[in-house]
């Protein structure tokens, strides 16, 4: 029935995070007074700043990549086993990662499955909307600046950025479509975002 999948749809908004942090700052560093007068060219007139991001994972939800309910809709979702844990974490790694391979097993496989179709108004799944979720994200970006005077109003600054400056591996969400016993991708991650950059920049002010 129509009306059992538009039950499922009530869920959590795609852009959801209960919680999401986000810390700005600037520090211009203290001068020296005294002291060698290269050392204090080459120590004074520094900043810092950065920014410090924390946020929950994306709210998601299990689909079959087949028309399990025979509906023509394509919006059948995977039946969840409630008595056993959704995440892999709470049973013990147990997912569909192969051997070998760059993959993070996230959610249980054990605990998802295809719906049984037993006639009209079944096949549809039991996995609402937005239900389940992915990881979270913690991540650092900083830089350094500094201003030498050039004449006048003129001056050179000189940047140094990093994004991801303490190397937080960065996961990306889990596949959630497809969670038959044959497959070797539902639940699992295999990818990444990207990890520590750092860039340099001259630039002139006039």
């Amino acid at each position: 029935r129509v009306s059992d999948i538009k039950a499922l749809d009530r869920g959590l908004s795609d852009i959801d995070h209960p919680i999401a942090i986000s810390i700005s700052y600037m520090w211009d560093l203290p001068k020296l007074r005294n002291g060698n007068s290269a050392l204090k060219f080459i120590a004074n007139g520094w900043s810092l700043s950065g920014l410090i991001q924390h946020r929950s994972g994306d709210s998601l939800t299990a689909y079959m990549a087949s028309d399990n309910s025979f509906t023509g809709l394509g919006q059948d979702r995977a039946q969840q086993d409630f008595s056993k844990p959704a995440y892999s974490s709470d049973a013990n790694n147990a997912g569909y990662c192969p051997a070998g391979k760059a993959c993070v097993n996230w959610f249980n496989n054990a605990a998802f499955s295809v719906p049984a179709n037993t006639g009209p108004g079944t096949g549809f799944g039991n996995v609402v909307k937005g239900s389940l979720r992915g990881p979270g994200q913690s991540v650092w970006h900083a830089a350094m600046a500094r201003s030498f005077h050039v004449f006048g109003e003129t001056s050179v600054q000189f940047r140094a950025e990093y994004f991801n400056v303490l190397n937080h591996t960065l996961l990306n969400n889990p596949s959630v479509s497809n969670p038959v016993s044959s497959s070797t991708t539902f639940g699992t991650i295999t990818s990444a975002g990207d990890p520590r950059i750092a860039q340099f920049a001259l630039k002139y002010v006039f």
